[in-house]
């Protein structure tokens, strides 16, 4: 876990990773599969920015996506493509923002999936102090979340090295590195809740999604 006197980066990177093919969604980008009345991208920028807002928190938001580009601008966030075709995994979003010539200021990224919509309450703070060359990733009661990431931009060259090794397990980048912990939240019993099925959430689409979303998103 991290300590109390961590110290925190100055410019922090927010990337939600919404690129990938959604294969056990039936091929639906997950990002606007609706969640409690909201599609998911959308229910996660508000809690991302209440978080940010409480904690007087300023960090640029990244969206990581590789399907319907123009809706998820229309978001008012930057909107990356990963630069290596094939839908080759989150990593390859991961390395497209560190990467990214015009985000060379962010000295810290924090990574979140788009279908973790329900996040603790202290999670951008948790996952914000640490010191400047530490890793971590999000672990509760019951498991490891290793996309929830907190990771220095420092990283880049060491990520694209391992992406051209040929693997793609953030587990197994994590281990290649130095300097990685678990943090946890301080919320007590928080369970992360990971929407990755039909059976943790019946997708379906919602009616304030701009039209041609609808029917680029149709299957």
């Amino acid at each position: 876990m991290c300590h109390s006197e961590s110290k925190q980066s100055s410019n922090i990177g927010i990337l939600i990773l919404s690129g990938g093919q959604g294969r056990r969604m039936g091929g639906q980008d997950k990002g606007w599969i609706e969640y409690q009345g909201l599609p998911m991208i959308q229910k996660l920028l508000q809690t991302l920015d209440k978080q940010s807002t409480q904690l007087k928190l300023s960090a640029q938001i990244v969206i990581s996506a590789n399907r319907n580009i123009a809706a998820y601008q229309q978001l008012g966030h930057l909107v990356l493509a990963d630069d290596r075709n094939g839908f080759q995994g989150p990593l390859a979003g991961i390395e497209t923002a560190l990467s990214h010539p015009g985000l060379t200021d962010i000295e810290r990224w924090i990574i979140c999936p788009v279908d973790s919509p329900e996040l603790p309450t202290d999670y951008l703070q948790i996952m914000s102090n640490l010191d400047p060359n530490q890793i971590a990733f999000l672990q509760d009661a019951q498991r490891s979340h290793f996309a929830h990431l907190s990771l220095p931009a420092t990283k880049a060259k060491s990520l694209s090295k391992y992406l051209n090794s040929g693997k793609r397990s953030i587990k197994g980048y994590l281990s290649s590195c130095e300097d990685v912990t678990a943090v946890e939240s301080s919320i007590s019993g928080f369970s992360l809740r990971n929407c990755n099925t039909e059976q943790e959430i019946k997708p379906r689409f919602n009616n304030t999604c701009p039209a041609r979303v609808k029917t680029l998103f149709s299957i």
